[in-house]
């Protein structure tokens, strides 16, 4: 057993190993039984010592090559050109770090990473709850979206989370549909500030909110698998007006799962507190997950039976 005392070098080869032995250990949300199936954080960036505490940080304003993933399924984000590694902030929201993205808009400048080990809830049935606590961070008069996560591939098929077109609208959407299919789903944030950004997936079913609610609901028409093998960090296909611009803090991602009521709301208790972020008021929601779901199952049933 690796001790306190021991270094964080030591750790990290152990789990290394523990990881390549497929036993690396399960996190849970602090509060809760619930586990994740990817957790990066800005405050674990190099990962966790079983015993207690974490690895130690990488120095402020450092690039990173690496973020670990700690789930315990190894699921870390990745850069290795040096040119488009983020950088590590100290103290940036309520004395925590966060990793920042440059936006850059020079071809291989733009700061992204790689999620490995596949893209999430790529198929027209996938379940998939996700929180982010990010900031939007770009220049004056820049109007164009700027992509948190996606895996858009080069024949413009998956799924993209992204700020459009302003630092306080988030938005979700299914791409590669044309023109005129309803492929989006789309809520104000209110102000520009970090927010915990939530998406909770369905099949077809989409319901988006941010703080501690979800304010926006809606069925999108269609999805078309990316052919990506990775989940992307603040990059869509290479777009260069799309490099994300701004901090995450964290990124807690239930992939194939649908989380209820009562589990969402534990993970948003843990994050507005952590993050010292105001809940958002309220709004009813006109529509029940379960019935966007049930729609989409519909739906995606009749395109199926037209196609044979």
């Amino acid at each position: 057993m690796i001790r306190k005392g021991c270094t964080s070098l030591a750790w990290g080869v152990a789990a290394a190993l523990a990881a390549s032995n497929g036993v690396a250990e399960a996190a849970t949300i602090p509060g809760t039984s619930l586990q994740p199936t990817v957790w990066l954080r800005a405050d674990a960036a190099k990962g966790l010592i079983p015993t207690g505490g974490t690895v130690t940080l990488p120095a402020n304003n450092s690039s990173l090559s690496s973020w670990v993933d700690t789930s315990g399924n190894s699921r870390n984000g990745i850069q290795n050109v040096a040119a488009q590694q983020p950088k590590f902030i100290t103290n940036a929201v309520n004395g925590k770090p966060v990793v920042r993205f440059d936006g850059s808009s020079t071809a291989g400048q733009g700061d992204f990473m790689n999620i490995i080990g596949g893209a999430w809830a790529n198929t027209d049935l996938s379940k998939l709850t996700l929180f982010i606590v990010s900031n939007d961070n770009r220049l004056i008069g820049d109007v164009n979206n700027k992509d948190i996560l996606s895996t858009r591939d080069n024949r413009g098929n998956g799924w993209v989370e992204t700020y459009e077109p302003g630092t306080t609208q988030q938005r979700y959407v299914h791409i590669g549909l044309g023109s005129g299919s309803d492929d989006k789903v789309d809520n104000t944030l209110g102000n520009d500030a970090f927010h915990v950004l939530e998406v909770r997936r369905n099949g077809l079913g989409i319901e988006l909110g941010h703080d501690g609610g979800l304010q926006s609901t809606g069925v999108l028409d269609d999805f078309k698998p990316t052919t990506l093998n990775v989940t992307q960090i603040g990059n869509n296909n290479n777009d260069l007006n799309r490099f994300f611009r701004g901090d995450i803090a964290e990124i807690i991602a239930f992939d194939n799962t649908s989380l209820t009521d009562a589990q969402r709301k534990s993970v948003e208790s843990y994050l507005l507190s952590k993050y010292a972020i105001p809940a958002a008021v309220p709004v009813p929601e006109p529509t029940s997950l379960a019935a966007l779901g049930l729609v989409g199952a519909v739906l995606t049933a009749g395109r199926r039976r037209r196609t044979r």
